[in-house]
């Protein structure tokens, strides 16, 4: 039963690595077409009427700024759930997302769930810090990615083998990428600031940054 579960994990981890390529040509395609990232187009609800402005914010729009990055803070933080909206409506990625985060919506119409019932959300990381496991200031690598939301149900030992068959092993460097929380030594890179294949915590403590561009 055990080898069957694992065979499922290792498939679904996969599967997982497939979404971020399909993702990242439909994010290229649409800036191909439009010329500008989705969830930062400038004239999504221009192009397309029914792209409105779901949240309690000040404008009735779906538009971001246009800066060519995808803000996740701020007051267009938006644009990391505007990410998939736009996608969706231009008809490279398929789902129906709505933009916002608005309490009681649920998460289903937001963000794109992957098989281990992670959300993501999309953004921007350009001179941007984090502290690591022991609280030292680390730079995130320059670019655009997909970042689960919350408490991340991907395992240590299985980022480590993402990571072998992808990436450089390393995980501040590459296009996998953990952003730790200052002061969260527990749960995350529990023993150090490697990753320890034969660890299987769940990463609570950390956010999992696959980079579609850098």
């Amino acid at each position: 039963i055990m080898v069957g579960q694992d065979m499922v994990r290792d498939a679904n981890i996969q599967s997982i690595l497939a979404d971020v390529e399909r993702y990242k040509q439909a994010a290229n395609s649409f800036e191909d077409k439009y010329g500008e990232l989705p969830g930062d187009m400038s004239n999504a609800t221009g192009r397309w009427s029914s792209c409105i402005d779901h949240a309690s914010v000040a404008t009735n729009d779906c538009n971001g700024d246009g800066d060519g990055e995808i803000e996740r803070s701020g007051t267009k933080q938006y644009e990391r759930m505007r990410f998939w909206q736009h996608l969706a409506l231009s008809g490279l990625i398929e789902g129906d997302y709505n933009g916002n985060q608005v309490a009681g919506t649920s998460d289903d119409n937001i963000y794109p769930q992957d098989p281990l019932k992670n959300y993501w959300f999309a953004s921007s990381y350009f001179s941007d810090t984090f502290n690591n496991k022991s609280d030292a200031s680390v730079s995130f690598p320059d670019g655009h990615a997909f970042v689960t939301t919350a408490n991340s149900t991907l395992l240590e030992s299985e980022i480590y083998a993402m990571e072998k068959k992808a990436d450089d092993q390393n995980p501040f460097t590459g296009w996998i990428v953990l952003e730790t929380s200052a002061g969260s030594s527990s749960g995350c890179l529990d023993s150090s600031s490697d990753y320890d294949p034969d660890d299987s915590g769940t990463m609570t403590n950390c956010n999992l940054l696959l980079y579609w561009r850098q």
